[in-house]
């Protein structure tokens, strides 16, 4: 079955991702990101997503996307883990927002939001 590209990349993958493209919007001069991260397929490509944000200096309002990754593009779209990646995404928004008031960096230069 055909799947999304988003649904094949591993966690490292996402963290490569998300640092290149937090040091780009740095080096051409952005400051403070709103970053919807549409990515999240599993708790490691999640936090990995997170920790590059927070490594890369940026200041980023981080909004991890509320969905699963879809299981199936062809004939129709299907999302055959939708319950389970609810109970974990809403586990995760829990524990983050839970942080100092949303502050998910020691210096708060990155914070929750919701995509």
């Amino acid at each position: 079955m055909p799947r999304f590209l988003q649904s094949r990349l591993t966690a490292e993958e996402v963290r490569i991702g998300q640092l290149s493209g937090c040091l780009d919007a740095l080096h051409s001069g952005v400051t403070t990101l709103l970053d919807h991260f549409h990515a999240a397929t599993t708790p490691e490509h999640a936090e990995a997503c997170l920790e590059a944000t927070i490594q890369s200096g940026a200041r980023v309002i981080w909004c991890p996307a509320r969905q699963s990754g879809p299981t199936q593009l062809f004939p129709t779209v299907e999302y055959g883990n939708e319950e389970e990646t609810c109970k974990w995404q809403m586990e995760k928004l829990e524990e983050w927002g839970s942080k100092d008031g949303g502050k998910l960096s020691p210096d708060g230069r990155v914070t929750l939001g919701f995509a």
